[in-house]
């Protein structure tokens, strides 16, 4: 039984949520960095010790995402600006499907140049 929703959740489907997970993360890894990579994983370990509300996980991991200094938007990434952009919707709609579906509307893509607000 999940124990935030009190859905049951199979075996077979843990398994594939795992695996999705780790395959977001390692793309996560590799296309903001190292040092943003952690803040990342730090994010998700506050909100699954549930120190970090979904909200506020979201503005974090899409700042994150979305990191113009040394992110998939920064000049030290190769590929066209349409490249990044769309490595930049991929890993925000993989993030996406690891919230619950009632907050899945709230994530959305920053504009290139954009980063989020003060916290």
């Amino acid at each position: 039984v999940n124990v935030r929703s009190g859905s049951k959740i199979s075996p077979a489907e843990r398994a594939t949520r795992r695996a999705s997970a780790k395959s977001f993360l390692v793309r996560a890894r590799d296309a903001i960095g190292m040092e943003k990579y952690l803040q990342l994983a730090a994010h998700l370990k506050s909100y699954h010790k549930k120190v970090l509300t979904v909200p506020i996980l979201i503005d974090y991991v899409t700042e994150l995402l979305h990191d113009q200094e040394g992110g998939i938007h920064g000049g030290n990434r190769k590929g066209s600006s349409a490249e990044r952009a769309e490595a930049t919707t991929a890993l925000v709609e993989g993030f996406k499907a690891f919230l619950p579906q009632k907050f899945r509307e709230d994530v959305r893509l920053l504009p290139v140049g954009a980063t989020g607000g003060e916290r």
